[in-house]
């Protein structure tokens, strides 16, 4: 993941997503269930270090387990990087809309040799 071993990186994703990954995992606290986003995790030492969407305060939370538990299924976020395109797309348009112009500039002081071969 892009933002493993960057804390900053971790909480910008989950701003971003906020609830928009719904709230697929859960866990039951005093009988009480509690629903959250997809955990973003940064770090793994004897903690599971993450940002997640909390839906219960509707915020964005850092949670840090004071045990790893790896019996417990959760979802992780997951992100890949991808290309963007460069700016010759951006260019290719800016020069179809010169030639266009100069086109209409061309016909437009032109005789129109359609309208003269139909003259009186």
């Amino acid at each position: 993941m892009p933002w493993w071993q960057n804390a900053s990186l971790a909480q910008t994703f989950a701003q971003q997503v906020f609830s928009s990954l719904g709230t697929p995992n859960y866990f039951q606290f005093n009988g009480v269930y509690q629903y959250f986003g997809p955990f973003f995790g940064y770090g793994n030492t004897t903690t599971l270090q993450n940002y997640r969407y909390q839906a219960s305060t509707n915020s964005i939370v850092v949670y840090s387990s004071g045990q790893a538990n790896y019996t417990l299924s959760r979802v992780w976020a997951q992100a890949s990087l991808v290309p963007v395109p460069g700016p010759l797309p951006a260019l290719g348009a800016v020069a179809a809309f010169g030639f266009s112009r100069q086109l209409r500039k061309r016909i437009k002081v032109s005789n129109n040799a359609v309208s003269s071969a139909y003259s009186l």
